[in-house]
């Protein structure tokens, strides 16, 4: 029998019965157009719009392009038909789907995105839940080949096999789950609002449009000019050597760029891999700027005592450390955009402590921090609430899926 173990159980008893994904889909790969035909034309579907939406509508496609009208006639996406991404730098990406649900407008679809076109029964929105459970996962990632990139083909998706319920049951999920994110989305959008809330008041703090004043009610002093490095000391680790294991499955925890703002980590070192390295001990408290990789800029308030690798800047300073992390936040993008042109290079402590910073007297460091934090809070607490629905989400799917 092949059943979920959570359904609807007073409208429904029948078993899932093991459908070919190819009698739902026919599959075609997408457009590969010259260069000057971006940008303009009708909105088609790439990698970007099947990662950021759970179904897309055409109002949500970001790009455009211009074709002949046999092309676009052979390229249509329509209501009801499947994209997946066909390439990815991991496996755990390639080969994902979503679900194209607008009525009113097609659009076309790009050539790193296999498209399946509707020709079996489902419900739409029922299918792209059921490609996100972890077997059908399985099925497409598994099969996946490339060495730097991982890529699915059209006979990949056609050898996939999944148990579907009648349609009437795939309505009734598929409503149920709707439902659910629509409060996810809505958390999100909480999330990013006070996120531009607190990005416009660091602006407003940093360029000296709103200043604090003291217990009295007195006028804080002029903040002074000075560089980064003139008020802080600055320090990054090392990485013991990775093929020595009598350094490794020790004590302390081995901190890496992407783990900054993490309250565990995946590696542990002991002592003899820390004193044969040029790994070095942090504090909790203390703060961390990630140097390199796709996290380069981000910065954290150290939850850990631990060790840190070369990708990781350690800043100590008798100033309050949450301030100078506020002035970095807010100076991120421009430090990105002058020093890691094109995503290109990395960031260092020379970078750093070159950049200026206008300091004001500790007690308004500690105001500004104090006013910044209370709405950091109220971002985090909502980050949980969105976890929650995330992993109930989750939980759910694992119950009421084959």
């Amino acid at each position: 029998m092949s059943m979920p173990a959570l359904r609807f159980d007073f409208d429904f008893d029948s078993d899932w019965n093991e459908t070919p994904l190819s009698t739902l889909l026919t599959f075609n790969n997408g457009i590969n157009a010259s260069k000057d035909s971006y940008g303009h034309g009708r909105k088609f579907i790439n990698v970007l719009d099947i990662l950021n939406n759970e179904y897309i509508l055409y109002d949500d496609v970001i790009g455009s392009v211009s074709v002949s009208e046999r092309q676009e006639e052979v390229s249509k996406v329509e209501y009801g038909d499947m994209l997946f991404l066909r390439s990815s730098e991991t496996r755990e990406d390639v080969g994902k789907s979503s679900t194209y649900l607008d009525k009113n407008e097609y659009a076309l679809f790009g050539g790193f995105v296999i498209r399946g076109k509707k020709v079996g029964e489902y419900n739409p929105y029922f299918l792209k839940l059921l490609l996100d459970t972890s077997s059908a996962r399985d099925q497409v990632s598994s099969k996946a080949g490339g060495s730097t990139r991982y890529n699915v083909s059209q006979t990949i998706l056609n050898s996939v096999s999944l148990y579907m319920p009648s349609l009437e049951e795939q309505h009734k999920i598929a409503t149920f789950f709707s439902l659910l994110d629509q409060k996810i989305v809505k958390q999100q959008e909480k999330i990013k609002q006070l996120e531009q809330f607190k990005k416009g008041m660091m602006k407003k703090i940093f360029s000296q449009e709103i200043r604090f004043k003291d217990k009295n009610g007195q006028e804080f002093p002029e903040w002074e000019e000075r560089y980064l490095g003139d008020i802080v000391e600055t320090f990054s680790g090392g990485t013991p050597t990775s093929t020595n294991s009598n350094f490794y499955n020790g004590d302390i925890p081995f901190i890496r760029s992407a783990e900054i703002n993490s309250n565990s980590t995946e590696l542990r070192i002991n002592k003899t891999g820390l004193n044969n390295s040029s790994a070095k001990m942090i504090r909790v408290g203390d703060l961390l700027v990630a140097l390199y990789g796709a996290n380069s800029g981000d910065t954290a308030i150290s939850k850990l005592e631990g060790a840190i690798n070369q990708a990781i800047l350690c800043i100590r300073s008798k100033h309050d450390t949450k301030f100078i992390k506020l002035f970095l936040d807010n100076n991120k993008q421009n430090i990105l955009s002058t020093y890691l042109q094109g995503g290109q290079g990395n960031l260092s402590a020379n970078i750093i402590k070159k950049l200026i910073i206008h300091i004001p007297s500790l007690e308004e460091q500690h105001k500004i921090a104090s006013n910044l934090s209370l709405i950091g809070s109220k971002i985090e607490k909502e980050f949980e609430k969105q976890t929650s629905l995330i992993e109930l989400k989750k939980g759910l799917m694992q119950k009421m899926f084959v």
